[in-house]
C-alpha cells in the first residue's frame, strides 16, 4: 500500500499527509516527518 501510495503521489506531483503510528512506514516514502511531542506537532 505505501509504495502505491508513494508512486501516485509522485506520477500526480500531489502532497500526502499519512497518520501512522509506524515511524518506519514515514521514513520509507516521506520527505518530511512530522510527530505530536507534549501535542504540539514537531518536525523531525
Amino acid at each position: 500500500m505505501l509504495d502505491l501510495v508513494a508512486k501516485i503521489t509522485q506520477e500526480h506531483h500531489l502532497h500526502t499527509m499519512m497518520v501512522t503510528h509506524e515511524k518506519e512506514d514515514c521514513d520509507r516514502i516521506a520527505n518530511g516527518v512530522y510527530m505530536m511531542e507534549n501535542d504540539r506537532l514537531v518536525r523531525m
